[in-house]
């Protein structure tokens, strides 16, 4: 299989190659360009990756007649014989874990938001920005990239809606550095009066996750061992089913009866949904990193948290092919020989 690019025909071409497809059986395939990297993925696995120094639109700068076609080449290619389904176009690169979402049908069993943070604040679901306020910046992470707060004020306001919803996970990789408490790892609401959040530590000394809609003495909680400090911990909060469950690498470390729904929390007014800060602005921000967040309309099950603990081992930092060297042409002497008068026109151009 061969993903090709290029501004000057087949010989200018810029490729990525692999192993053909499978005979007969259906196959996920997807390339995604960025930058000067071109990556091509089989089934939700990274196949190959290569720099590339053309982007889509280069191809037409030239204000020539576009052609986009599905099944066809733009050479006198033979057409392609077989069926294709669920073709997507976005204009931007997804990640790898949004690839494996894609891969796997799993873009539409709940996944409403999913923060990569892989020096982006972009949403890889919907395509939308988180706002950062503060000293913010990345850092290494648990996979790949991720946010740094120096919780001296800095944080993340995600857009609105991202948590109204009757049933939800909140999950992410988080290393926290310490310091006061009631810092916050999230925090959704409307004020200081409705809202939800996950503390690493709070006034106790343990990690506290609550969600109330009239005041702090009417929160439905739940109380866990603090996070460990410099330390990445995969933390996951699900609603659902009136439980709430607290999860440390996977391990529920908490669980209490909630008869609050997160979409509870808002009632038209402006919403407040934060990374690394609260609601209460007296609170100190968030001090350390936070990595891979996501979000889902639905209370994940033991396996699926798992299976999120577990991907980040599996992640991998793409291989990137160097493209080869070009050698300069060697012009060979011309060979004299006696002229010859010849009206016949010339011609030169690319064929294949």
């Amino acid at each position: 299989m061969d993903f090709s690019i290029s501004t000057g025909g087949p010989d200018a071409e810029h490729n990525l190659t692999t192993a053909a497809l499978p005979v007969g059986e259906w196959a996920h395939v997807a390339v995604t360009l960025t930058g000067n990297t071109a990556l091509l993925y089989v089934n939700g696995e990274l196949q190959v990756a290569g720099h590339v120094f053309f982007n889509p639109q280069d191809v037409f700068a030239n204000g020539a007649q576009a052609r986009y076609f599905i099944g066809n080449s733009q050479f006198a290619d033979p057409t392609f014989n077989g069926a294709l389904d669920e073709l997507q176009i976005y204009d931007y690169a997804l990640d790898a874990s949004a690839i494996r979402e894609l891969a796997s049908c799993n873009t539409d069993t709940g996944l409403v938001a999913h923060y990569t943070l892989d020096e982006t604040l972009q949403d890889q679901v919907t395509g939308e920005n988180a706002s950062a306020a503060g000293n913010t910046g990345f850092t290494n992470g648990q996979v790949y990239q991720a946010l740094s707060l120096d919780g001296q004020g800095a944080y993340l306001s995600l857009v609105d809606d991202v948590a109204d919803h009757d049933d939800i996970t909140v999950a992410a990789w988080v290393k926290w550095d310490g310091g006061a408490n009631w810092q916050r790892v999230f925090d959704f609401g409307e004020d200081n009066t409705r809202y939800m959040f996950l503390s690493p530590s709070s006034g106790d000394g343990l990690m506290r996750f609550a969600i109330t809609t009239d005041n702090y003495w009417n929160e439905q909680s739940i109380n866990a061992p603090a996070l460990p400090v410099g330390e990445w911990v995969h933390v996951a909060v699900t609603l659902g089913s009136d439980t709430a469950r607290v999860y440390q690498d996977g391990e529920l470390v908490g669980e209490t009866t909630a008869t609050l729904n997160p979409s509870d929390l808002f009632t038209g007014s402006a919403q407040n949904n934060y990374l690394g800060k609260s609601q209460y602005d007296n609170d100190p921000t968030f001090n350390g990193a936070i990595d891979d967040v996501r979000i889902y309309d639905y209370a994940l099950s033991q396996s699926e948290i798992d299976q999120l603990v577990s991907a980040a081992d599996t992640a991998e930092e793409p291989p990137v092919e160097e493209p080869p060297v070009e050698e300069p042409p060697v012009e060979e002497p011309p060979a004299e020989e006696d002229p010859v008068e010849d009206d016949t026109p010339w011609w030169w151009g690319w064929w294949r």
